[in-house]
């Protein structure tokens, strides 16, 4: 979904408003980030402190445009703040990624005047991502443990001639076989109606490009030849355009 012009200016103003708050509160000058809106799915918006950057979720925005500029669009302002005033935050002791809703964040929320609460309650029903389908192989052994199912990229590869490209834990080197896909319901296979044979059609008269080649005028432009081939002929404008190149190739 499209973010309007309007919505955009509203989501800089929200912005703009806490760098002013922050920048009085930490004596210090906190740029503009980089706002995209490619996030999708589930996940109102994301941050990163590292390159300065919030993504927004453009369907959640729009469909809860006020909600979203003073819950969403703060929070995720709020990371890069906690980000750059409170970077001990973000590494722990042994090195490994700390809670980002921690203390510090909280704090500037509440600096912010915003709602410390780190889950959204939005409608996520027309902005989640539908599942890739999942192609089901089994093992040539028959155990239940010889299935594996994988996205269309593995499975073109495991279409392709020569050996086996994955397999299952304790299933290397051996024949799988490709059931379908997960989920699809069986093909139903219809008895064929029998049917006379039909005689072949045997053209009469001219054909297309013999009657373009009875209206072709190597001075007249190639616009108005292509106009003149569909209506006498009853060409489409591609086809037209295809016969007059041969045509001109032949004069």
């Amino acid at each position: 979904m499209r973010v309007t012009a309007e919505v955009k200016a509203r989501v800089k103003a929200t912005i703009e408003a806490c760098i002013v708050t922050a920048n009085a509160h930490y004596d210090r000058v906190f740029n503009y980030p980089t706002v995209v809106y490619k996030k999708r799915g589930t996940t109102a918006g994301t941050a990163c402190d590292r390159t300065y950057t919030i993504d927004l979720n453009s369907v959640l925005l729009m469909e809860n445009v006020e909600a979203f500029l003073q819950r969403t669009v703060v929070h995720e302002f709020a990371h890069l703040v906690d980000g750059i005033v409170n970077p001990s935050t973000r590494q722990s002791r042994w090195g490994q990624k700390r809670s980002l809703h921690g203390p510090t964040w909280k704090r500037i929320m509440r600096l912010f005047g915003a709602s410390e609460d780190r889950c959204h309650s939005y409608d996520t029903t027309n902005s989640r991502v539908k599942k890739r389908a999942k192609h089901v192989w089994t093992c040539s052994c028959g155990q239940a443990a010889g299935t594996m199912k994988i996205g269309t990229i593995r499975h073109n590869k495991m279409k392709a001639p020569g050996p086996v490209r994955y397999w299952m834990r304790g299933h290397k080197n051996h024949t799988y076989t490709y059931q379908g896909v997960e989920g699809a319901p069986a093909p139903r296979v219809l008895p064929k109606a029998a049917s006379a044979p039909r005689a072949p059609k045997r053209r009469t008269g001219p054909s297309k490009l013999d009657i373009c080649r009875q209206w072709f005028s190597s001075s007249a432009s190639r616009t108005l030849m292509i106009n003149t081939f569909v209506k006498e002929a009853g060409c489409t404008p591609a086809g037209a355009a295809t016969y007059y190149a041969k045509i001109k190739k032949e004069s």
